[in-house]
Order: C-alpha cells, then sequence, then structure tokens
C-alpha cells in the first residue's frame, strides 16, 4: 500500500518528500491537536491563506446565517518566521535534508532542514495535560557562517472561515470572517489576543510568551489583528540559538472578566516559565498514560503498526473526553468540513473505540446527546413527530444543522443509533443504575418518536417506515429500509427493557401508558422488515430489487467516489450501494441475522458496494473478518488504515481526516480479526483470524471496570486481567 510520500515507522511518521503540490496533504497528515483544540500543520514559510491557517476549538461555533452555524476558525496562536541575513525563509525555497516527523507515541511534530548555511529545527506540541496550551521551539544552527537572524512569533487574528456546502460536488471559495473586535496587547512578560464570535456567542482569550536561549534584541509589534514579538541577533559560526514559544487559548460563551484575566494571567506566567521541555514532558507523560490503555501491537509489517497507531492517534487528539459540551465532527478538529458538525459517525464508527479502550470519554460523548435531548424533541415537534428525533448534523445546541433535505428529512436512523450506544454503554461497561437513570428517559423519548415516525396499514396488519433513506445514501429515498426499521425496533425493545428495570425518568418525561407500552410491542413484533427467500437474507428495502442493475466495473475504475462523474439524480436509479446497509445491521445487531443470512448478505451486497464513503472499507472489514472472508478482510483493512495517510480517495488534503474511518478501522482489528465479545455480565471472548502477514496482535480492553490484556500469537491466545478501575 505504501506510495512514497510518507516513510511509516513503528512509532512515528516521517516524510523527506516536500512540494507545493503536496503541502495540503501534509498539512492533513501532521495535524496535532488535544482534543480541547487542533491546528493544521502550517509551519513557519508555508504559504497560507486566512482561511488555511488558525484553530478550531471543540464546541466553538458561531451563525452564518439564521439557524446554521459553522466552526469557527479561530486565530492563529503559532504563527511562526524566520529571517537569515534578511532573507525570509519559505518552503518554497531550495530546502535541503528536509524532514518533517510525527512522533505518534508522543505527540510531537517536528520539522528540520538546512538552508542558506543554517540547520533549523521546529519542535511542536498541544498539550494533552493542560489542554489550554500548545507551545513551539525553534533551534537554528550556524554550520557554515556567521549569520544575521531574526525569529518572530505572532497572535494572528486575520483569520477566516471558507464554509464547504453540504452537498459535496458544489465548490465555495467565499471566505467569511467570523470574529470581531479583535484586541491585543503587549506587556512585561507575556502578550495577549482577545476576540469575540460575531453573533457573540463565544470569547476567545489568548496569552504568548516567548524566551531566547541568548540575548538579542527584542521587539513587539501591535499590528491590527496581530500581535508580534521578534528577536534579532547575530550567531556565530557553530554557534546554536533556541526560542521558545508557549501559548494559552481559553474560551466561553461570555466575556472574561478581569479577575479571570489576572487568574489566566498568573497561570500562564507559571506555565511559561516551566518552560517548553518541562509541559510536553507532562504532556507526554499523559499520553503514554493513554496509550498503555489504547495501544494495539501487531507483529507484522511495520506499516499497519504504524497505521493503526495513527488511527487511534486521531481518536485520541479528537476527542475532548472531558467536556461533555462537545462530541467529535466528522473530520474532528483538522479541518471545518461540514460546518465541523456531529454525525452519526460518533456513535456507530468512533464510539466502540471509545467504549472498550476509553470508557470516560465514551460517557462524554453520552452526555452530550442526554445534554441535546431538548433540542431533539423541538426537531421531533418540528416534524409533527413526538418524542425525540435527533438531527442528522448538529453543532452547539443540538439543533438540525443539514441543509440537504432528503438526507436531513429522512436519514433518521440516527436517532436510534444513539440509543443503540447507549445500551452497548450499559451493556459492555456494567452501568445499569447509569441506563436506569440517565439513559432511560432518551429511550422514551425516542421509542414515542419512532411510534409516532411508523404508519399502520390495516389492510396487511403491518407497521410501514415510509419515505426514509438508509445508510447506503445512493438507494435515494424509499420505503422500509432494513437497517433504519431494524435498528428503530431495537430502540423501542431498550424502551420497553429499561421500564422493566425500573427507570426514572427526568425533564418532565412522562412515563408510558399501558397503551403507549402495547404500541410499541405491535411495531416490534409487525414492523415490515423486507426479506428476500431467494437470496436467503434481508432486503435492503422494499425498492431495492426495482433498481436497474449495473456492472459497477463499468462505472468504477478506481477510489474516486461516483458522485464526481456521475449525478447523484443518475446513481439512485442504479442497483449500487455507497457504502454499507445490511452489512452494517449485522456488524452492529448480530443476533438479528444467522450465520447463513450474514454470508448471503455478505455475497450479494458486497460486489456491488462502490465504497464511495470513507466509512465503508473499514465496516466491510469488519463484516468479512467474522464470517471467515480474509483475503476481502485483508484488502479492506488496508484500505480503511490507508485511507488518508495514502490519499485514497484524494480528499485528505482538500477536507482534512476522516476520523470515523480510525474508528472503522480498531472495530476491524478488534471485534473482527479478534473476534472481542463481551456480554452484559463482562464475561470477554475471543475468536481470532489473524491476516496472513500477522504473526501476533496485541491490545487492551476495558469491560465492566476491569482491564484485560489480550495477546493473540498464531493460534495461541491469552487473556489476562491486568487490574480493576
Amino acid at each position: 500500500m505504501p506510495r512514497g510520500k510518507l516513510h511509516y515507522h513503528q512509532w512515528s511518521i516521517e516524510t523527506d518528500f516536500w512540494s507545493m503540490e503536496n503541502k495540503s496533504f501534509f498539512e492533513s497528515i501532521f495535524f496535532q491537536g488535544n482534543g480541547a483544540m487542533g491546528r493544521r500543520a502550517v509551519f513557519c514559510g508555508d504559504s497560507y491563506t486566512p482561511a488555511t491557517h488558525g484553530l478550531f476549538k471543540a464546541g466553538v461555533f458561531d451563525y452564518v446565517k439564521p439557524g446554521i452555524t459553522d466552526l469557527v476558525n479561530l486565530p492563529d496562536p503559532l504563527l511562526v518566521a524566520i529571517e537569515i541575513d534578511g532573507h525570509i525563509c519559505t518552503s518554497q525555497s531550495d530546502l535541503q535534508d528536509f524532514k518533517q516527523t510525527l512522533d505518534l507515541k508522543t505527540g510531537l511534530v517536528s520539522r528540520t532542514w538546512q538552508e542558506l548555511g543554517v540547520r533549523i529545527t521546529v519542535e511542536r506540541f498541544f498539550s494533552f495535560d493542560d489542554t489550554s496550551l500548545c507551545a513551539e521551539r525553534i533551534i537554528v544552527e550556524a554550520q557554515e557562517k556567521p549569520v544575521s537572524l531574526c525569529v518572530s512569533h505572532s497572535l494572528d487574528g486575520t483569520v477566516a472561515n471558507l464554509p464547504i456546502h453540504d452537498d459535496q460536488t458544489i465548490k465555495n471559495e467565499q471566505m467569511l470572517y467570523l470574529l470581531k473586535n479583535v484586541e491585543v496587547q503587549a506587556f512585561q512578560s507575556f502578550r495577549t489576543l482577545e476576540a469575540t464570535t460575531n453573533t457573540g456567542l463565544f470569547h476567545c482569550l489568548y496569552f504568548a510568551s516567548d524566551h531566547c536561549s541568548v540575548p538579542s534584541t527584542k521587539q513587539e509589534f501591535l499590528q491590527g489583528a496581530k500581535v508580534k514579538v521578534s528577536h534579532s541577533l547575530l550567531l556565530e559560526k557553530g554557534k546554536t540559538v533556541s526560542f521558545e514559544f508557549i501559548v494559552s487559548v481559553s474560551t466561553k460563551p461570555v466575556c472574561f472578566s478581569a479577575k479571570e484575566k489576572e487568574a489566566q494571567a498568573r497561570t500562564f506566567i507559571q506555565n511559561s516559565e516551566r518552560g517548553f521541555s518541562f509541559l510536553f514532558a507532562r504532556s507526554k507523560e499523559f499520553l503514554l498514560r493513554l496509550w498503555d490503555d489504547c495501544d494495539i501491537s501487531i507483529e507484522g509489517p511495520e506499516a499497519d503498526q504504524c497505521a493503526i497507531r495513527f488511527a487511534i492517534f486521531e481518536l485520541l487528539q479528537n476527542c475532548s473526553a472531558q467536556d461533555a459540551s462537545v462530541s467529535i465532527g466528522a473530520r474532528g478538529l483538522s479541518h471545518g468540513r461540514y460546518k465541523g458538525c456531529y454525525f452519526w459517525d460518533t456513535e456507530v464508527f468512533m464510539f466502540p473505540f471509545y467504549l472498550y479502550c476509553y470508557p470516560e470519554a465514551a460517557k462524554s460523548l453520552l452526555d452530550y446527546r442526554l445534554h441535546t435531548l431538548g433540542a431533539a424533541k423541538e426537531n421531533a415537534l418540528k416534524h409533527n413527530a413526538e418524542g425525540a428525533r435527533y438531527p442528522w448534523m448538529c453543532s452547539l445546541d443540538g439543533s438540525e444543522q443539514c441543509e440537504s433535505w432528503d438526507i436531513g428529512k429522512c436519514e433518521i436512523h440516527v436517532t436510534a443509533d444513539i440509543a443503540w450506544a447507549m445500551g452497548e454503554y450499559a451493556r459492555v461497561q456494567g452501568q445499569e443504575a447509569w441506563e436506569r437513570e440517565e439513559a432511560a428517559t432518551l429511550y422514551i423519548e425516542t421509542a414515542r418518536f419512532w411510534a409516532s415516525r411508523f404508519t399502520y396499514e390495516k389492510a396487511t396488519d403491518r407497521y410501514e417506515l415510509l419515505f426514509v433513506k438508509g445508510p447506503d445514501e445512493y438507494a435515494g429515498v424509499t420505503k422500509n429500509n432494513t437497517f433504519t426499521v431494524t435498528m428503530a425496533k431495537y430502540n423501542l425493545q431498550l424502551a420497553l427493557d429499561i421500564l422493566k428495570k425500573g427507570a426514572t425518568l427526568k425533564n418532565g418525561t412522562a412515563y408510558p401508558s399501558l397503551q403507549e407500552r402495547s404500541l410499541w410491542k405491535q411495531i416490534i413484533e409487525k414492523a415490515r422488515v423486507p426479506y428476500d427467500a431467494l437470496k436467503g437474507t434481508f432486503a435492503q428495502d422494499d425498492t431495492f430489487s426495482l433498481l436497474e442493475p449495473v456492472a459497477l466495473s463499468d462505472l468504477k475504475h478506481n477510489d474516486e467516489p461516483l458522485y464526481h462523474s456521475i449525478c447523484f439524480d443518475r446513481l439512485q436509479r442504479y442497483q449500487i450501494l455507497k457504502q454499507p446497509d445490511v452489512i452494517l445491521l449485522s456488524t452492529m445487531l448480530p443476533s438479528v441475522f444467522t450465520k447463513e443470512q450474514k454470508q448471503a448478505a455478505w455475497h450479494w451486497y458486497e460486489p456491488i458496494t462502490a465504497h464511495d464513503s470513507t466509512l465503508s472499507w473499514g465496516m466491510h472489514a469488519l463484516c468479512a473478518f467474522q464470517i471467515g472472508e480474509m483475503e476481502k478482510a485483508e484488502k479492506y483493512l488496508t484500505k480503511s488504515m490507508f485511507l488518508d495517510l495514502e490519499d485514497l480517495m484524494g480528499n485528505t488534503a482538500s477536507e482534512g481526516l476522516h476520523i470515523g474511518s480510525y474508528g472503522a478501522s480498531w472495530q476491524a482489528i478488534v471485534l473482527g480479526c479478534a473476534q472481542l465479545m463481551a456480554d452484559s455480565k463482562g464475561a470477554v471472548t475471543l475468536d481470532a483470524r489473524l491476516p496472513l502477514g500477522w504473526k501476533g496482535l496485541h491490545f487492551t480492553v476495558q469491560v465492566h471496570g476491569h482491564r484485560y490484556r489480550i495477546d493473540i500469537t498464531g493460534n495461541e491466545v491469552s487473556l489476562v486481567g491486568k487490574d480493576t478501575r
């Protein structure tokens, strides 16, 4: 799979291949974050526009038009420039011995090169220990001659958003400026930047400090929305100098008071006096503890090892585990694609990783959905339904952000997906009390939505789910999508079961009457789930067999999505899938399928799936491992793991990282390759099937508060308890 842009090692990714053509790709791959904030890898000398540098902070949205928000591109905390003998260093120059590295174990990104007789090293990290902090260190060595050196650092508020239309085929070049009242100041030991988002939803406060390892001439500049400091000196041949720039970033919905600013200033001064090395060591220590719980070790190709660690690293640095007011966008904090909104990606594709490796983060993600239950109830009312209907895309307040009517109005399975994740958390982590006291209200309100959404057909004594769109978005708006119907039935059953367990309902939610419960039971029993007796498995929906059969190989010749060359109107009339639908259901609710039905579903749908979603390959790998299709499993796992690293779909540069695909890759390995299963009593079983090139697989999971170390070597499987948490 590796093609040459990147070099893969056990714990790091490197490139020595630099060109302007690949600049945006490397900005995505070497992106850094800590869950609370993230920044694309723009380094000193790189070209940029107001929309291609800056900072994304989890949960900081503002309105771009009535009712519609975008993830705000905040001021850039680490804009650095280097000048040698009056020449400004740029990445377009003739760089020698260029190397850029992402250390997955520590979170450090570094860039080293030689230019104009000096060797320059840039090191940067975003702190996992104190998620308000980020820092950069510049090391310059004069190798050939004395040089006149000037290094500057800016807090730069001249940034903008470049909103991207929900329709993936529509381009936008119109920037929007979502910040106002940018104020910068310079004090004796630090500099500050304050700004407010356009409608006043959020306020940000930055502190920045600087340190030069040798005496220098220091100057400070207030330049509109930018505050800049520079250090100038003469560096003798053979000598080395270092510069450290430490920044803290805070945001809140109301203005910072004078007392808050004073307290933050004191804390920041203490941190900046500790210096880059101390703060980095603290962050590294925190991240290493996470790796102890989350790592997957492979005895196999080094590229495979690197790829799965990259996936895990991105899941860690895009999740704000301690902040239940936010979730994870489809591109995390690496890009503003999809307006930074939260989708079903979080619960279905990413969530299982956190569930088994980082339960605190899993609970935080579920708490976000619980906190936005009120908005889901309002959304149901807007659609003339009862209970709670979660939006397809949501942001800060949980309101619908999707502007595409067919998906926003019809892809309603997200509501059941969220309830499913709640049930998985309760089952795998033994959280029965939490389920009764917290999740129960969501179960009941979402069950009410489903009861109001089904249509009873008296002639057949069946409940029909009309005007829906399933995970396969190429099939169009249809009737009785199997995935949606089955997940809705599961949601209804969760509600009935929690009532038997003694649910505590909150926020004025009324306990269901006997009549209401009877209706739920009838829907579970009588909802139509399409089945094809000749195929021996579930049909995707009632109209799938009416679509025009076509040879997928006649339409698709590489990994580029078909919607770039064929309009959606035509795609929706072909019997091809964008991504798994029934196959996905078989991995989420395996008890619904017999072994034969699951295999039949694979043989029906896999050959006609175009994999035009980045969520597709990983879940196909998961299913293939589970049914013993090893050759296909390995093929799809490789594609999923290297999707961004090798830019297989051609949009990693322009749209950022695909966080859901990383969760799918993790699932393919742990729930597919190792076939890990945990029951409601905390019992863990495995049935491992290693890829041909792998001799061993090792990882840790948490089930019912217990940590287990799993070692798979050849045909031997070992499961050992590590400790209790």
